[in-house]
């Protein structure tokens, strides 16, 4: 069995789990946490442990850099897909068409830019990058957002509906990208594939006004894989790929809970004297 066959298995599997575990977060807990736990890298973690094994951690460490600027795509998609969802005025199984053209769009169009236009230009990447974690951080931070009303019950068969719907969207992204050649296959590699099965689920019994408060918090959230690649970068050539992935999801896991009991009430209170 190869590592790419063992690589798509592990992400059909965690995707599925996150989907699951995320969407009862936010239905027994609380939507705001749910967009916290969204930026756990362990999707990103499966790539580089795998790049790694087959690679060489050096190489992996290299290449982790370059995931933080698909981060920037899948943040304009949340914006993108909130701005759609505001263009529905009902809620029903046909509304998540509009915003998710919406989110696509602003994905695609944010990767092309950064994988082409701004290909050579490292300056202007990295400015794109934090432009776009201020700002969406900024307008999601300052937009009303909506607490889950009426909970769903929570059965075996939506489990299972919630955890195939995240598979199928996995398994399609996955043949897609190799189907489009190299340059555009790393545009795929960004794809949010947690974020959007998450979003449809939530939209899709609760509504649109839900999405704002699951947004929220995914900008700081997503510092979390910023967090992580940095310590792959270095941690991978110095101790190997098994201490180094370890070691890395364990800095990821501080920043998550430094943010959540530490950074968010102080960095709320800002934001509302801004307000």
């Amino acid at each position: 069995m190869n590592h790419p066959f063992l690589l798509l298995i592990a992400k059909i599997c965690l995707s599925a789990g996150m989907v699951i575990t995320i969407t009862l977060v936010a239905e027994k807990l609380s939507t705001r946490f749910a967009g916290v736990l969204l930026g756990f890298p362990l999707g990103a973690g499966l790539t580089f442990f795998f790049t790694g094994i087959e690679q060489g951690p050096r190489f992996a460490a290299e290449s982790a850099p370059w995931s933080i600027q698909g981060l920037s795509a899948t943040l304009i998609f949340c914006l993108f897909y909130n701005l759609g969802g505001k263009k529905v005025k009902k809620d029903s199984a046909v509304s998540l068409i509009i915003p998710t053209i919406y989110g696509l769009s602003g994905f695609f169009g944010t990767a092309y830019f950064l994988q082409y236009v701004a290909q050579d230009q490292l300056w202007l990447r990295i400015a794109t990058v934090i432009l776009v974690f201020a700002g969406v951080a900024v307008f999601f931070r300052l937009t009303p957002s909506t607490a889950i009303p009426h909970k769903v019950p929570t059965t075996a068969l939506i489990l299972t509906s919630r955890a195939l719907f995240a598979a199928v969207v996995i398994i399609i992204i996955t043949a897609m990208a190799k189907t489009v050649g190299s340059r555009w296959s790393g545009i795929f590699a960004a794809f949010p594939t947690t974020v959007l099965p998450t979003v449809w689920v939530l939209h899709y019994h609760y509504g649109s006004q839900t999405i704002s408060a699951l947004f929220r918090e995914i900008p700081l959230g997503m510092l979390a894989i910023v967090v992580f690649a940095c310590s792959v970068y270095v941690t991978f050539p110095l101790l190997g790929v098994y201490c180094g992935i370890l070691i890395s999801y364990l800095v990821a896991a501080v920043y998550l809970f430094f943010y959540e009991f530490l950074l968010r009430s102080p960095l709320d209170n800002l934001l509302s004297r801004m307000n």
